[in-house]
């Protein structure tokens, strides 16, 4: 994994202890994470991206809508709301996932885009059409 691909605030892991990580910090192929006050470092070669799953979905705030659709009953849709844009992920049986982007403008458009692979990916396309950072949100008690 390059540390051209991240942003601040990314989540990846550690390929030798199989943790998370949150980048706070470059220099060159040197990726800085942990609490930006004393944070570690590692080479990029020694991080890798962390595959999107449903897990991670939940983590980073997205939830299955109150009233099902129709073509919610063969998947799972996971949504979440970021400003006049919904974010919208259907998982089918097969843990395989398509990728939805809806712009609240009044059209009610939904467009299907190439699904992002990595909880990176995620955040960046997330933050490169809203401004907001997607972050892990806790569990409602």
């Amino acid at each position: 994994m390059k540390a051209t691909e991240l942003r601040i605030g990314n989540f990846v892991q550690s390929i030798i202890s199989n943790f998370e990580l949150t980048v706070v910090g470059f220099i060159g192929d040197r990726i800085f994470y942990g609490n930006p006050k004393t944070p570690d470092v590692r080479p990029d070669y020694e991080i890798e991206p962390i595959p999107l799953t449903e897990d991670w979905l939940i983590k980073l705030g997205f939830t299955k809508p109150e009233v099902p659709t129709g073509y919610q009953e063969e998947n799972d849709l996971y949504q979440t709301f970021i400003g006049r844009v919904t974010f919208g992920a259907r998982l089918f049986p097969d843990n395989t996932y398509i990728f939805e982007i809806e712009l609240n403008v009044g059209c009610g458009y939904t467009d299907v885009i190439h699904s992002p692979d990595y909880v990176h990916e995620l955040q960046n396309l997330v933050y490169a059409l809203t401004g907001e950072e997607l972050t892990i949100k806790e569990p409602a008690v």
